[in-house]
């Protein structure tokens, strides 16, 4: 219990961080989302499209969201980004997915299995956070863990015996991830801050911290260059091919780093 709540404290922080202008984004991601499945129901757009086709699907409330010229990888939604880029297949097969999990975990409970209700909460817990948020791969290594603790073994009471440290040692280790990626939104915002008020050595330096706290992002590295193409207009003329030629250096060595990732090149 104590571990569990160790690695929720950051959720919670996180959430009570968060604004009302992060909600108003989610609710313009989801209606984008799914304006981009309605166009191709059957086959959906493919894995890793979701970036650029909710670029191109970006309508006036979306832009006041987001801004004009960002866009978000994720639906922040399973069953809306599976219906997205894998269209109505994949949608059946996420909600197959969950149905299976539901009965697995109703099975578990209804046997009395030693452990059965904190591993099925946590499953509840992971299938609500998937319904508002991209779901971290920690995350779903967890659920796996749950999951495997309600099928039903042979010896059901020796899994959940031996999936316990492993169980103990995630929970600690999400928990610090989870306290790194507070601590690099806070950054972020900083940056964020910084670069309105035109202090853009200072978003630099916050933004280097946000991409060492968190180094699976790419939201800092994708800032870092609209920040330098803000600074180049902000400059004189002598100062502004510098300020663009590192944006340009930024966008491309984003775009090698990641090229399954379409912020480098919707940076370019």
């Amino acid at each position: 219990s104590a571990l569990a709540a160790l690695a929720l404290f950051p959720a919670l922080s996180a959430l009570r961080a968060a604004r009302a202008a992060s909600d108003e984004g989610r609710l313009e991601l989801w209606r984008a989302s799914l304006r981009l499945a309605r166009r191709r129901p059957l086959t959906g757009w493919g894995p890793g499209t979701l970036e650029l086709g909710l670029a191109r699907e970006a309508d006036v409330p979306f832009a006041s969201a987001y801004g004009r010229r960002h866009t978000q990888s994720s639906a922040h939604n399973d069953l809306l980004h599976a219906a997205a880029v894998a269209g109505l297949p994949g949608l059946a097969a996420s909600l197959v997915l969950w149905f299976l999990v539901f009965l697995t975990a109703r099975s578990a409970l209804a046997s009395s299995l030693p452990g059965a209700a904190a591993a099925a909460a946590g499953l509840a817990a992971l299938f609500v956070q998937s319904k508002v948020s991209p779901i971290p791969f920690g995350v779903l290594a967890a659920g796996g863990l749950y999951a495997s603790c309600l099928v039903g073994a042979a010896r059901p009471a020796r899994l959940l015996a031996a999936a316990a440290p492993a169980g103990a040692i995630l929970c600690l280790a999400l928990g610090f991830a989870a306290f790194r990626g507070v601590a690099a939104d806070r950054a972020h915002r900083r940056a964020k801050e910084a670069e309105r008020a035109g202090r853009f050595p200072e978003a630099e330096r916050a933004l280097k911290e946000a991409a060492r706290l968190d180094p699976s992002v790419t939201a800092p590295a994708y800032s870092r260059t609209l920040m330098l193409l803000t600074a180049a207009r902000a400059a004189g003329p002598d100062r502004r091919p510098a300020f663009l030629e590192a944006a340009v250096t930024s966008a491309l060595t984003l775009s090698q780093e990641r090229p399954a990732v379409a912020s480098g090149w919707h940076a370019l």
